[in-house]
């Protein structure tokens, strides 16, 4: 593998990790603090819409790594509104909506199982590991 390809292979895994706890709501847990630099902005830096009286805008990184994902947050809610990666060379803007309480167990393997809707259709149970390599969907 070339150094080009493993440094672009290491900052996906970075997206990847920080999407998954934005959407989870980890990066805002204390456990979180120890892996995260997150810094309050004061504006959206042209990144992402910001309406300062009605959202918070937040700047999020793993701590001494390269890609930032910005986030803004309802106030009402306090749930996120909008993520945005600045990655390789393009930005990458999600719009995060319809928020539901989502069923989660804790097995005796270590995992969680998660119960997730797909299409306003639940779609039976995944187990969430992140160390595994891939991800299979059975039809």
């Amino acid at each position: 593998m070339t150094a080009r390809l493993h440094g672009m292979l290491m900052l996906q895994g970075e997206v990847y990790v920080l999407s998954t706890w934005i959407r989870t709501g980890f990066w805002a847990t204390e456990e979180a603090q120890k892996y995260l630099d997150i810094q309050q902005e004061s504006s959206g830096s042209g990144l992402v819409l910001h309406a300062p009286d009605k959202e918070l805008f937040f700047s999020v990184r793993l701590k001494k790594k390269e890609i930032v994902a910005y986030i803004i947050i309802d106030k009402a809610t306090c749930l996120p509104l909008w993520v945005s990666f600045q990655k390789f060379s393009f930005r990458d803007r999600w719009k995060l909506s319809n928020w539901q309480c989502v069923y989660m167990r804790y097995t005796k393997s270590g995992h969680y199982m998660v119960r997730p809707i797909v299409d306003g259709k639940e779609v039976g149970c995944f187990i969430i590991d992140t160390r595994t390599g891939c991800l299979a969907i059975n039809n």
